[in-house]
C-alpha cells in the first residue's frame, strides 16, 4: 500500500523505468516492428536529400525517380536540417524521447478525462505504449508515424480542454490550438488529417457560423502548402512500391473494412469487459440489424482479395485465419462478430461512427499494417470514443494487469513471429 501511495506522488518514476527499457532497445538496436530497421536505412536518402540540397530542390526531386515514398517530405526536411548540426547517432538518441512524449501526453489527456482515477493507475495505462512494437521500434529507428501520433495526442489534449471549458472565448481559443496541432500532425503523418472531420463536426455544434468559418479558413490556410505540393507531384503516396498490384485492388474498400475492423477488435480486447459487452449485445441487437450484418459480411467477403503474405500485414486475425485454417472464413466470422459488437457498443452515437470511418479511410494504400493502429486505437478508445469505459474497463478488478498481459503477449508474438510462422508451416 505504501508503494502505491509513493508512486502516486512520484508517478514520473514509472515513466522513467519504462524509458530505460527504450534506452536498452536503442543500445541493442531492437527492431520488434518488422521492417523498422530496414525502413530507417532506406529512408536515409530522403534525409540526405534535404540535408545536401535546398528545400526547394529537395521538394522538386521528392517523389520522383529514385525518391519514391508514400510519406510526407515534412519529417525529412526537419531531420535533414538537424542532421547538419548533429550526427545520425545523436539524432537517434534524441528521437528515442518520442516514446516518453507519446506516453506522457497520453497521461495528461487521461488526467483530464478521468479526474477521479489515481496518478499511478493512469500512469500505468499510459505507459502501455512502451510495450507497443510500433513505439519501441520507431523510437529506435526514426519514422514519421511516431511523431505524428505525438502531435495528434497533443491535439486531443487541447480538445479535451475545449470540452471542459464553459467559457465561449476559451473554447474558441482551444479549437484553434487543436486545429494547429492536428495540422502539424498531418504534415508529419498525412493520414491523421482525416481527423479534422471529427473535430470540425464537433466544433460546428458549439460555434456560430462566423467563428466556425474562421476554423474552416484556418484549415484551408494550413493545407495550402500540401495541396500545392500534391498539384505538382500528383498522388504519389498511393503508388505501390515494388508491388505489381492494380489500383482497383489497392483501393478495394472491402479489404480495408474487413481487415481494419478486425484490427480494431483485436486491440480493443483488453479494454472491454466481456461480461458487460455480452449484456449489451443481448439487449441492443435486433433481428433486422443481424440480417443486414450477415448480408453485408457476405458481400464484403465475396469482394475480399487481400492476399496472405508475411510482408503485406493484414493483422492478427487475417494471419491466424490463413495459417490455422488455410482460408479466410474465420476472418469473415470475426468481421461479422465485430459488426455486432460495434453496433452494440457504439450506442448509435455519431462520433463513434465518424471515428470508425476515419480509421477505415485513413489507409488509402494497399498494405495494411498493425503499426498504423496499435497505439492509435488505444488512444481513441480511452479519449475520443463515446464508450463507457468506467463500466467496460475500470470496473474490472484486474483490468490494467490484463491489459499488460495482452500487450506483452502481443509484443512477444511480434518479436518471435518468424519462429511462429516456421512452426505453423511445418
Amino acid at each position: 500500500m505504501k508503494i502505491i501511495d509513493y508512486l502516486n506522488k512520484k508517478y514520473y518514476l514509472i515513466f522513467t523505468f519504462f524509458y530505460i527499457t527504450i534506452i536498452y532497445s536503442l543500445y541493442s538496436e531492437e527492431s520488434s516492428l518488422s521492417g523498422a530497421r530496414h525502413d530507417y536505412f532506406f529512408h536515409l536518402k530522403f534525409i540526405l536529400l534535404f540535408k545536401e540540397n535546398s528545400i526547394h530542390e529537395g521538394l522538386r526531386q521528392f517523389g520522383g525517380t529514385g525518391y519514391e515514398v508514400r510519406n510526407s517530405p515534412f519529417f525529412y526536411i526537419i531531420y535533414g536540417f538537424l542532421n547538419k548540426y548533429f550526427s545520425l547517432n545523436i539524432l537517434q538518441i534524441l528521437n528515442s524521447a518520442v516514446s516518453v512524449f507519446i506516453a506522457f501526453s497520453f497521461f495528461k489527456c487521461l488526467k483530464l478525462k478521468y479526474k477521479n482515477n489515481s496518478n499511478v493507475s493512469l500512469s500505468f495505462i499510459s505507459c502501455i505504449v512502451f510495450l507497443s512494437p510500433t513505439v519501441r521500434s520507431l523510437s529506435v529507428w526514426a519514422y514519421p508515424l511516431a511523431w505524428g501520433l505525438f502531435f495528434f495526442i497533443v491535439s486531443i489534449y487541447f480538445y479535451l480542454r475545449f470540452l471542459n471549458s464553459n467559457i465561449a472565448s476559451t473554447k474558441y481559443k482551444f479549437s484553434l490550438i487543436v486545429t494547429a496541432f492536428l495540422c502539424l500532425a498531418s504534415y508529419v503523418y498525412p493520414p491523421l488529417s482525416l481527423f479534422s472531420f471529427y473535430y470540425l463536426y464537433n466544433f460546428k455544434k458549439c460555434f456560430k457560423f462566423s467563428k466556425f468559418l474562421y476554423i474552416i479558413i484556418l484549415n484551408i490556410f494550413f493545407s495550402i502548402p500540401a495541396l500545392y505540393f500534391i498539384s505538382n507531384h500528383g498522388l504519389y503516396f498511393i503508388r505501390i512500391q515494388g508491388l505489381e498490384i492494380d489500383i482497383s485492388t489497392s483501393l478495394n474498400i472491402f479489404n480495408k473494412i474487413i481487415i481494419i475492423s478486425s484490427i480494431i477488435l483485436f486491440y480493443s480486447i483488453p479494454l472491454l469487459n466481456i461480461k458487460e459487452l455480452l449484456k449489451k449485445v443481448i439487449t441492443r441487437i435486433d433481428i433486422k440489424f443481424l440480417i443486414l450484418a450477415i448480408f453485408f459480411t457476405i458481400i464484403a467477403s465475396l469482394n475480399f482479395n487481400y492476399p496472405y503474405s508475411e510482408l503485406f500485414g493484414g493483422g492478427f486475425f487475417h494471419k491466424f485465419s490463413y495459417l490455422i485454417f488455410g482460408n479466410f472464413f474465420f476472418l469473415y466470422l470475426i468481421f461479422l462478430i465485430t459488426l455486432i459488437l460495434y453496433y452494440s457498443v457504439f450506442d448509435k452515437k455519431t462520433n463513434n461512427y465518424i471515428l470508425y470511418l476515419i480509421m477505415i479511410f485513413s489507409n488509402i494504400q494497399f498494405t495494411i499494417y498493425n503499426k498504423y493502429y496499435d497505439i492509435l486505437i488505444l488512444v481513441l478508445f480511452f479519449l475520443l470514443f463515446e464508450i463507457d469505459l468506467k463500466k467496460y474497463f475500470f470496473s474490472k478488478k484486474f483490468s490494467i494487469l490484463f491489459m499488460y498481459f495482452f500487450y506483452l503477449s502481443y509484443y512477444l508474438i511480434t518479436v518471435y513471429k518468424n519462429n511462429i510462422y516456421y512452426l505453423l508451416k511445418n
